[in-house]
């Protein structure tokens, strides 16, 4: 605790949940603290962000994406984080990330920002029609930049929400 204390060895979220347990508090109670204090590192935010997921700390999660994004290494594992969130059913956690890598890659021609805008579409549709309409007017522009066999299924996905939309 000391060497975390005087800055001679940097906090993991292990021990930073270590900590937590320790003082009888809730899991994730410090993680707003962490993502400032924690200096951009994949090595320590990559679990943090799997963390947050967990416990669904989004704000924390959105905080931590930021601080990393602008820096394009990190943008190949934000999506591999985004894909294993979305894959794990956890699309509210990898629809942030998505959301930031797509923003990130936005004046590039990259089969990611297709992948991206693809899975911010599918995390997207809900019951409200409307939106639904916009999401679908959003991602078609995208479709052409996916792979083939993605790209199928993304059709089949756009026509199922334009049939139920009625259009």
């Amino acid at each position: 605790l000391s060497r975390f204390i005087n800055g001679n060895q940097p906090l993991s979220v292990s021990s930073l949940d270590l900590i937590t347990k320790a003082m009888n508090l809730e899991e994730g109670y410090f993680y707003s603290l962490y993502v400032n204090e924690s200096t951009p590192n994949w090595r320590r935010l990559g679990p943090f962000i799997m963390r947050c997921a967990k416990l669904g700390k989004l704000h924390c999660i959105d905080q931590a994406v930021s601080l990393i994004i602008d820096n394009p290494a990190y943008s190949s594992l934000l999506f591999d984080s985004a894909e294993a969130l979305f894959h794990k059913g956890n699309r509210e956690a990898a629809l942030i990330i998505y959301k930031k890598v797509a923003e990130s890659e936005k004046h590039q021609h990259a089969e990611r920002l297709g992948l991206c805008q693809y899975r911010i579409f599918s995390c997207s549709l809900n019951s409200n029609q409307e939106h639904n309409l916009n999401c679908t007017i959003q991602f078609e522009a995208y479709v052409k930049r996916l792979p083939e066999g993605v790209q199928l299924d993304a059709l089949k996905d756009l026509t199922n929400t334009l049939l139920s939309l009625n259009k």
